[in-house]
């Protein structure tokens, strides 16, 4: 199965930003965090869940998506202080 083109797009912009991160060598807990969320991301477009609700099901809407690729949660759905957009 292929990808879309929004995974695709989506895949390029968290492979980016995961070297990005890797190539800082930053230390401490948000690029860890980042990180983490980044490889997730990853995971779910490969096995063909990216785009979907962790809570609901619901698809997240392509600004959501565009603004956060690594985004987890619908609006409704978000856990309070998690920090996503």
């Amino acid at each position: 199965m292929g990808l879309t083109p929004a995974e695709s797009r989506a895949r390029a912009r968290l492979l980016l930003r995961r070297a990005v991160l890797a190539r800082a060598g930053r230390r401490g807990a948000e690029p860890e965090e980042e990180l983490a969320q980044i490889e997730a991301a990853l995971r779910r477009i490969d096995e063909g869940r990216y785009g979907i609700c962790d809570g609901c099901g619901a698809a997240l809407g392509a600004q959501m998506l565009l603004d956060n690729p690594a985004r987890t949660h619908c609006g409704r759905c978000q856990p309070q202080g998690s920090g996503q957009r």
